[in-house]
């Protein structure tokens, strides 16, 4: 599960159940993630348009070879680079 900044979060079952129990009584409707953020390298031409759409830095410009990276585990899956990137190289995958 992931926090809306990125974060993972990571603990035993029965607190996880206890949050998501809490969650649910305060009225938050909770839904598993059904897609997932993929970006297709063969494609990707390193322009970086993607980096400024994404709200929490899972796309990063690598220096000095300014190459495009993807850390997976920072991204929260918005779609805001799927439509950004101009070669289609972020994919949404179901």
């Amino acid at each position: 599960m992931k926090r809306a900044d990125g974060a993972g979060v990571s603990g035993e079952e029965q607190d996880y159940r206890r949050a998501t129990d809490y969650l649910r009584q305060m009225g938050i409707r909770l839904q598993p993630l059904v897609q997932d953020i993929r970006k297709n390298d063969e494609r990707c031409t390193d322009c970086g348009a993607c980096v400024g759409a994404c709200p929490t830095e899972a796309l990063v410009l690598e220096r000095p070879s300014m190459k495009v990276l993807f850390n997976p585990e920072e991204c929260v899956v918005c779609g805001e680079c799927v439509p950004t990137c101009p070669v289609r190289a972020m994919e949404l995958t179901f």
